[in-house]
């Protein structure tokens, strides 16, 4: 087995795991709290979803480079963990749909909480607890988003850095 730095010294691997705990948080808050009579007393099916399937990408990401160090390159196992990186790509692009269609899905929530701001006048007020986690849920979407491509393009920047002193030795 070559000399691998450990999963728990690369930085991308806690950029990940933070990505992933932020979605989880976003999704309970929007999940548990968000349901009102904005938008019919549902949540929106597709933001949940897309919660999901950036949760599941960040695990296989996460899991990917834990399972990475325990495994030599040349093996099956560790050539697909090497390839398990690229799921944090598609929690990126997840966490954006999620994103926008938190907002295309609420805008009658952000309309009814913004145009009292906007226009000076006293409006309808909206629940403490709907609004704050409303934003505060979009937020942690955000930073997720963020923290997600962050890690998954440190991570290329590793390997490709790793892979530099290989093609060095096999042109000499």
């Amino acid at each position: 087995m070559e000399n691998k730095k450990p999963f728990f010294k690369r930085v991308h691997f806690y950029l990940a795991a933070v990505a992933f705990v932020f979605t989880i948080v976003a999704l309970a808050l929007y999940g548990g709290n968000c349901a009102s009579e904005f938008n019919g007393g549902k949540v929106s099916a597709a933001v949940i979803g897309w919660d999901i399937v950036a949760i599941i990408s960040l695990a296989a990401a996460i899991a990917g480079d834990v399972l990475e160090f325990f495994f030599d390159k040349d093996t099956l196992v560790g050539k697909i963990c090497e390839y398990l990186r690229l799921f944090a790509y598609l929690a990126f692009v997840s966490l954006i749909v999620s994103f926008f269609m938190g907002i295309l899905d609420e805008y009658s929530l952000l309309g009814t909480i913004l145009y009292p701001i906007v226009s000076g006048t006293v409006g309808d007020p909206v629940d403490g607890t709907l609004a704050a986690s409303y934003f505060v849920g979009l937020g942690f979407t955000f930073v997720s988003l963020v923290l997600s491509i962050v890690s998954a393009l440190l991570h290329k920047r590793e390997a490709r850095l790793a892979l530099a002193p290989a093609k060095e030795e096999a042109q000499a």
